[in-house]
């Protein structure tokens, strides 16, 4: 019951005021907004975007970093079996050229 009382007394006085606002002859006063501009949220939105950027190269290229030295390591380890392998197969012509 008082739930319903309060829905109609609300109903009521709001009725009320907007009839105030009709008949008022003072003009509607105006309230600035005190947001923020368009320029100062996209200028915002710039400068985040280059720190995420920033950030993101910057961890990109520590990765290039560190996977080029992985693959150079690789690289000499692959050179070294390669030249012991050569020398093997040489040393194995020669013992087989000296047997003929």
């Amino acid at each position: 019951m008082q739930i319903r009382n309060a829905k109609i007394l609300s109903r009521a006085s709001f009725r009320i005021n907007s009839i105030r606002r009709q008949l008022s002859t003072e003009p509607p006063t105006v309230v600035k907004k005190s947001g923020s501009t368009f320029l100062q949220r996209f200028s915002s939105f710039l400068i985040g975007t280059g720190v995420g950027f920033g950030f993101g190269y910057f961890h990109l290229n520590t990765e290039i970093e560190e996977s080029t030295a992985v693959i150079l390591t690789k690289i000499d380890e692959l050179q070294n079996r390669n030249k012991k392998l050569v020398d093997r197969v040489e040393k194995l012509e020669n013992v087989a050229s000296h047997r003929r």
